[in-house]
């Protein structure tokens, strides 16, 4: 059985001080070449090595995410989360009431829950596939008082045989009763925050030419006009959502990037 590698021993293989008790809080001293905590099996060096780089990007990731939280000012979210199973019905009919706002007309509540039933299914198919994840924003004094989503998935685009990882950003819907809160900002900013900590390359979302209040909030979080035919991971992943539905033409593309040699 190899010896746990104590915090001042991790200094000596490169770490400061802070990382080294970062490291020894985290994984209780024991990173041996045979045992280590984040999977891997390379030597010490390189397993102490990762394992700080992980830190150093998760620390820049949550400064980022809060940054981008006081951004949005006072806020009516009390807890962005990922929507479990139990959330799906709330999320279908908050969708329902955002993207189909007509059919909240009188006489026309049995259309409305065709579609939310309709959404339902999509939602739980997907998930099931794991196809997408959803997160949810929860109103200030319940957690299952929904008044907002969004919903992405991943693609893999291939470039020059190396493949990139970007994230779909498909739909963020806000009620409209909860709106001009910096509920979308919080939901984008855990997207953001998620997409750095698994080392995603980019982001990108089409938006209507039209939606202007939409095109302000993506502009101020960092996000860019993509030109269309552009070869990268990028730009092929685009390509890939067009093809699969052509009505995004008449819409915007827009992008962010997260790893700098994504793009």
């Amino acid at each position: 059985m190899q010896a746990a590698v104590e915090p001042n021993e991790c200094i000596a293989f490169g770490c400061g001080a802070g990382m080294a008790l970062e490291l020894h809080k985290r994984f209780g001293g024991v990173v041996a070449r045979t045992d280590c905590p984040l999977g891997w099996r390379p030597k010490h060096r390189q397993c102490c090595s990762r394992a700080s780089a992980r830190i150093s990007a998760e620390r820049t990731s949550e400064t980022r995410h809060h940054q981008l939280v006081e951004a949005a000012g006072s806020s009516g979210v009390s807890v962005v989360q990922a929507a479990s199973r139990k959330m799906f019905e709330r999320v279908a009919h908050l969708k329902t009431a955002v993207f189909s706002p007509e059919l909240d007309e009188r006489g026309r509540e049995r259309e409305r829950e065709l579609v939310a039933s309709h959404l339902l299914r999509l939602m739980q198919r997907m998930h099931n596939s794991r196809e997408q994840v959803i997160y949810v924003a929860s109103g200030t004094g319940s957690p299952q008082n929904v008044v907002g989503c969004a919903q992405y998935r991943e693609l893999l685009a291939p470039v020059d045989g190396v493949y990139g990882k970007v994230w779909y950003i498909s739909s963020i819907a806000v009620l409209p009763s909860a709106r001009r809160q910096g509920i979308a900002r919080h939901l984008i900013a855990r997207i953001i925050f998620e997409a750095q900590c698994t080392r995603t390359d980019a982001l990108v979302l089409f938006v209507e030419p039209t939606n202007f209040a939409a095109l302000r909030l993506y502009e101020s979080v960092g996000f860019s006009p993509l030109v269309r035919n552009t070869v990268d991971a990028v730009g092929v992943a685009a390509q890939k959502l067009l093809e699969h539905d052509p009505m995004l033409a008449e819409e915007q593309c827009f992008f962010l990037s997260i790893n700098k040699q994504g793009r």
